[in-house]
């Protein structure tokens, strides 16, 4: 290959993307977008060309592959954990603390609780007087520790999609799957009951301010959760020297 046709290459690439990327962006997920043959033909490249957008395609999480009869390439979304995957590596690569998690998650769940309390509509809140129906009677005991993960992984979901800001709500879902990479002799919870049920009381406190509209009380039932969560971590780990300057792994899982 020669050295006019390398620098033609990247080029006809970038074009090809910014095309297939557009179309993605319009299509429905999990639209069909066409076989390779079709997608030949629609942008106008070689194959080496076609597959090397595809490859940078499916990196972004906006298309997806699959053989068979009714095979080809449909439209997809990102998920927010391919998005935390990367922050993870980003945030320990510049030697990221576990004290960075604290505060920002304290900061960005007490505004989150307030927007959401602010913006919820009658459906939005009827969402949360089902989250609440739901997990009302729920068990709380040691041996229950994935279902409270789960839970709780659902109820930051629901603020951030009911608090109608969406970059907070992907700062959120990126801190909560970074916290999910601490070991888990790091973690408040594990053998814990008390203080599952007592995080519960405060996130259900949070839950019925937001069903009221009342945005002082959300915020104020958020912050307290995070004062206590910071004062169990003190409490578990105060004695170890710098247990703040906790390095993030190197990948979120």
């Amino acid at each position: 290959m020669t050295g006019r046709t390398q620098g033609r290459e990247p080029s006809a690439v970038k074009r090809c993307v910014t095309a297939m990327r557009l179309d993605s962006f319009k299509a429905a997920e999990g639209e069909w977008l066409g076989s390779e043959e079709d997608l030949l033909a629609r942008y106008g490249v070689s194959r080496p060309t076609l597959r090397q957008a595809l490859s940078l395609l499916i990196q972004e999480q906006l298309v997806v592959g699959r053989r068979g009869a009714r095979g080809g390439y449909f439209a997809t979304r990102p998920t927010t954990l391919a998005v935390s995957h990367m922050a993870a590596i980003y945030l320990r690569m510049r030697n990221a603390e576990l004290r960075d998690i604290l505060s920002v998650s304290a900061v960005l769940h007490e505004e989150v609780a307030r927007l959401a309390a602010l913006n919820a509509g009658e459906e939005e809140r009827a969402r949360v007087r089902a989250f609440i129906a739901e997990h009302t009677e729920a068990k709380v005991e040691a041996g229950d520790f994935k279902d409270f993960l789960r839970t709780a992984r659902a109820w930051e979901t629901l603020l951030g999609e009911i608090c109608g800001n969406p970059m907070l709500a992907l700062y959120l879902r990126i801190l909560i799957d970074l916290a999910a990479t601490l070991a888990p002799r790091q973690d408040i919870y594990i053998d814990r009951p008390e203080r599952t049920k007592a995080f519960l009381d405060m996130r259900m406190r949070t839950a019925l301010a937001i069903v009221e509209g009342d945005a002082e009380l959300a915020a104020l039932s958020s912050r307290r959760a995070s004062e206590t969560g910071l004062a169990w971590m003190e409490e578990d780990h105060g004695g170890s020297p710098n247990w703040q300057a906790v390095k993030l792994p190197a990948f979120a899982e």
